[in-house]
């Protein structure tokens, strides 16, 4: 049985390279000399196949550049897209560090307001919002001289005391939770009154209570409640919120409602007020040596629990 010739593709295109080639070595010939009349003929039949052979190595030429251009754009395009991640997260890096900064600034306020105190700097490190009790807790504790019913600040005012301490940790109770009791004055009247926290769920992060109102209190919105120091816990003139109202309940008892001066939803640094600051005595003066009589006498501390006229 003999067998039928078939016609690969190879060798069309092996046929289609000889030609070609024929037709480069007839149109590259030596010039200078006119071509003969089977030149002539070779060259015109080769000519489409020149042409065909320029267009698609063309081409070719533009697949394969799109192909590698296009891997090179990509890898390009990946690393434009790392360095974006990067810048964004240096951004994020530098605001939070300008964030901190700014923070840190507002309580270096508060130690020049009441350079007569000595604070500890802490951050909040833990905080139950589950909790009926309105607590956090921070990142120092008795190592760093902290101990219990040390009052806590912020650059907006009061915070609350501490009520537990560990050796690197320790728990705040806010103002803001109905077991706080914070004696405090009005500052434009200097009627005195209790804060509580609310027993309102819903309003305790953003609202306190005053109770033991004197009767003829003329309270209105927008006077400020200052710390009256007649607990002995919490030093006097610390700012614990703004009136926003004023009612009376069943037994016709003033009392008024106030907005807390620290916003607890966004509490991150502290200061924990340790105390007084040492001052060293006076060194006694001779007493031969006359006594100034111009000088004005030295001004002792007030007693505690009296207010400031």
């Amino acid at each position: 049985m003999r067998h039928r010739f078939i016609l690969q593709p190879w060798m069309i295109l092996l046929a289609l390279l000889i030609l070609l080639i024929g037709a480069m070595v007839v149109t590259f010939a030596v010039t200078g000399r006119q071509n003969s009349p089977a030149e002539n003929t070779l060259g015109a039949a080769a000519a489409p196949l020149q042409d065909g052979a320029a267009k698609t190595t063309s081409a070719l030429g533009e697949f394969f550049g799109r192909l590698f251009g296009t891997r090179d754009v990509d890898k390009e395009y990946e690393t434009l897209k790392t360095e974006v991640a990067q810048l964004k997260t240096e951004n994020a890096l530098s605001d939070a560090v300008a964030e901190e900064n700014e923070r840190l600034l507002l309580l270096l306020g508060v130690t020049e307001q009441y350079p007569q105190y000595e604070f500890i700097h802490a951050r909040v490190s833990a905080r139950d919002p589950g909790s009926w009790f309105m607590t956090f807790q921070i990142n120092r504790g008795s190592n760093s001289g902290i101990a219990e019913d040390m009052a806590v600040v912020n650059a907006d005012g009061l915070v609350g005391r501490v009520c537990e301490v560990g050796p690197n940790w320790a728990r705040v109770l806010t103002i803001i939770d109905v077991q706080s009791a914070v004696s405090a004055i009005v500052e434009r009247t200097r009627d005195h009154g209790i804060v509580k926290g609310s027993t309102d769920a819903e309003a305790r992060a953003t609202e306190c209570t005053v109770d033991y109102l004197p009767v003829d209190s003329d309270l209105t919105p927008g006077d400020r409640f200052l710390t009256s120091n007649l607990g002995g816990i919490f030093p006097q003139g610390l700012l614990v919120g703004t009136v926003t109202e004023v009612n009376r309940d069943q037994n016709s008892q003033s009392y008024a409602v106030i907005r807390p001066a620290v916003d607890f939803a966004h509490l991150e640094d502290v200061l924990v007020i340790k105390g007084e600051k040492s001052i060293e005595p006076t060194p006694t003066p001779d007493q031969s040596a006359a006594p100034d009589q111009s000088a004005a006498p030295q001004a002792t501390p007030s007693a505690e629990g009296t207010a400031t006229p």
